[in-house]
């Protein structure tokens, strides 16, 4: 728009000469200059003219890793950080012999599987997040070398599919895909900047991408972008690397639109960021970081004890969960409190709770599992007292208490006592 305003007071200026000739003359150097601008522009872009300059609680897909640091990411309640073992002579967490259109749940041939290893250089994980936001899916990662082209692929899986340790070798993912699941791969051939994105789906069969068994299949998807640092850039707050800053071609990130896919519900969401060895469908895999969406919560319940005729509260403690949280206690309908009053306790026996937050999709509820407390009624004894309580002056007597397990005595002369007799 500057560009703009400025050729127009240039023409003006131009028109305001009264010599022809020196029209002429200024249009052809203003051509020449615009020439050298727009070149200067597509050549040699400035950071000054980015159309995503940062903003709290905004994730820019620009290659610019600065949006992923601790303070603006603990700003999105649905979000998730995993950082991986990373660098030389580093065991780590592998695909062994997987590729994309590989089962979950099981194992042998056909069955995705990883194991313990050293991970290829280019292909290295160091740090893995992921956003969720108005039903955008914003993920982000890095790779410890710029070496030749890199591929990624980015797992969005709707039933928690994750890795799960089988032996002290390795193991497998669980638990198994679901419809819908859906592939993003990102090609930086080259070392580009710019990806070519293809986003698939999991189905059971009938996928339309040849040698995938019928599990993958394209979509018409809009809104993925994947883009990789095209200058030096530090490393965000509170993610680690094997220096400070990233060089070139070493930061990814990108961006699928969730919205219009009739998801059913997103309580369940899980990641998987992978590096592959080529951008074919069928590629095999390198490295993964794998993580779930504390969209679901988890809750834990006091227990009480109390004497009969009492009150007894219970409090629940909520972890994760997208607000506002909604409390269910004794099946009971949900409500916004997080405490439960029984009074008067008459009866021991158990107490629950089920905690169920939003889903990210603003379709249903994500609940807890239940989780349950005790409620100890005591009865309260029936305390007799045995002993000759006509006794003449200065003589002594005795009493006895029965009834309950401990006693506190009070008495004439300030005569107190915590035993029985």
């Amino acid at each position: 728009m500057q560009l703009n305003s400025s050729l127009n007071e240039n023409f003006l200026c131009v028109h305001s000469s009264p010599s022809p000739k020196k029209i002429m003359r200024s249009v052809k150097r203003l051509n020449v200059a615009v020439l050298f601008v727009l070149l200067g522009l597509f050549i040699f872009p400035s950071k000054a003219s980015a159309q995503c300059p940062p903003q709290a609680g905004r994730i820019c897909v620009d290659g610019n890793p600065s949006d992923w640091n601790t303070v603006n990411f603990s700003v999105f309640p649905v979000r998730t950080y995993i950082l991986d073992p990373f660098g030389s002579g580093v065991v780590d967490n592998q695909f062994d012999g997987s590729k994309d259109f590989f089962l979950a749940d099981g194992t042998g041939s056909g069955f995705l599987k990883w194991s313990f290893g050293q991970t290829k250089v280019k292909g290295d994980i160091a740090n893995a997040a992921a956003v969720l936001k108005n039903g955008i899916l914003y993920f982000a990662g890095d790779r410890t070398s710029n070496n030749g082209a890199a591929q990624i692929g980015f797992w969005f899986f709707l039933n928690g599919t994750a890795p799960r340790l089988l032996t002290a070798d390795g193991g497998d993912f669980a638990p198994a895909h679901v419809e819908g699941d859906l592939l993003v791969i990102a090609d930086f051939s080259n070392g580009g900047n710019q990806a070519d994105v293809i986003v698939l789906k999991w189905v059971n069969a009938g996928g339309d991408q040849p040698n995938t068994n019928g599990h993958l299949t394209s979509t018409n998807i809009v809104g993925t972008v994947a883009q990789n640092n095209s200058a030096t850039y530090p490393i965000p707050i509170g993610w680690s690397f094997i220096r400070p800053d990233y060089e070139t071609n070493e930061f990814y990130e990108g961006q699928v639109n969730l919205n219009g896919l009739n998801i059913p519900n997103l309580c369940f969401s899980s990641f998987l960021l992978e590096t592959r060895a080529s951008p074919s469908v069928t590629a095999s895999l390198d490295d993964f970081v794998g993580g779930s969406f504390a969209v679901r919560p988890s809750v834990t319940l006091n227990s009480q004890t109390v004497c009969s005729g009492q009150s007894a509260t219970f409090t629940a403690t909520a972890t994760g969960g997208l607000a506002p949280l909604s409390y269910s206690f004794n099946g009971g309908a949900f409500g916004p409190s997080n405490t439960f009053v029984i009074s008067p306790a008459t009866n021991s026996g158990p107490v629950t709770v089920v905690v169920q937050g939003q889903s990210p999709n603003g379709v249903g509820n994500c609940p807890s599992t239940m989780a349950t407390g005790t409620l100890t009624v005591s009865q309260i004894p029936v305390c007799a007292i045995a002993g000759s309580n006509v006794i003449c002056a200065n003589q002594s007597t005795s009493f006895l208490a029965s009834g309950g397990t401990s006693y506190a005595w009070s008495g004439p002369g300030s005569f107190t006592s915590a035993t029985a007799s």
